[in-house]
């Protein structure tokens, strides 16, 4: 059998990675990995795939805009090319991506089985662009992989055979347990003089929440409310340190220290050596190298 497993953005790797390896132990049994984003995307640095044990991608598509309508074009294009030129039996899409729903329309197009990992999983917000992904590729697909009970009956209410369901649980805990003897204290934590149990990791990854001024206020205060450091020597102003997103700083968050994420060094790398200045580059580990949210 010849599988082909669809990347679109970075985490997705983080997902498919327990697939890969059982699919490394089952004879008779062929895959591909397929990334949608460029060969030199700076977000897919080699520790990641070192720390996951898993080959980089077979093949990338090429694809890089920010439009989601025009990614969305282009991954069916140049997906449906890969697809003429390499026999497959099933292929597996990753999580709710407009090019994860782009490669699920050219599958069924193509009349392959499609399997969606991650699948039921509902916002109930159809304004979401990322809500309408989740419903068109969980229509298409042939097997749906769920993550627990609730999206299990989610699939089911929407009109999926149960024959066409399984869940398998959440697929990141595999990755945490195969990992765990690999574990050790992130480098990071030292550069930013993190002790344990004086710091929350505190993430956002939705675009609308990361330009709302509001919703970080209310956080920062529930944030603070809740810090495990109330009453000792940080009273009133705990130390806060934030992975940096793609999407950029949120503007509420103005005076808050940045832990920059792998395409945020390679761009500030780019700035400096423009500015005639060498930056020696730092490798950052966190709990996903054992993100970038898209």
């Amino acid at each position: 059998m010849n599988i082909c497993i669809v990347a679109g953005a970075r985490p997705n790797f983080i997902k498919v990675a327990p697939l890969i390896r059982a699919i490394r132990k089952t004879e008779g049994t062929d895959y591909k990995l397929v990334y949608a984003g460029r060969a030199d995307d700076p977000t897919l640095e080699g520790t990641l795939f070192d720390d996951l044990q898993i080959a980089r991608p077979d093949v990338y598509l090429g694809v890089d805009s920010v439009s989601l309508n025009e990614i969305t074009g282009r991954v069916m294009g140049e997906f449906e090319h890969y697809l003429t030129q390499n026999p497959t039996d099933v292929v597996v899409v990753v999580d709710d991506l407009a090019s994860t729903m782009a490669a699920a329309i050219v599958t069924k197009k193509q009349g392959i089985r499609l399997a969606h990992l991650v699948a039921g999983t509902r916002s109930f917000d159809i304004s979401m662009p990322k809500e309408v992904n989740r419903l068109v590729i969980d229509g298409l697909s042939d097997l749906l992989f769920t993550a627990g009970m609730s999206a299990n009956s989610i699939t089911n209410r929407e009109g999926a055979e149960q024959s066409r369901v399984y869940m398998v649980g959440n697929i990141l805990i595999d990755n945490l347990r195969f990992n765990h003897d690999r574990w050790q204290r992130p480098s990071i934590m030292d550069e930013l003089q993190l002790n344990e149990g004086q710091y929350i990791v505190f993430t956002l990854n939705r675009k609308a929440l990361l330009q709302d001024k509001d919703f970080h206020r209310h956080a920062q205060h529930a944030r603070r409310g809740r810090a495990p450091w109330e009453g000792a020597r940080h009273r009133g102003k705990p130390p806060a340190r934030r992975f940096q997103h793609p999407h950029g700083r949120p503007p509420a968050l103005s005076g808050v220290r940045m832990a920059h994420g792998p395409r945020q060094r390679h761009r500030h790398r780019q700035r400096q050596r423009g500015r005639g200045s060498h930056v020696q580059r730092r490798t950052m580990h966190h709990p996903e190298q054992l993100h970038r949210a898209h």
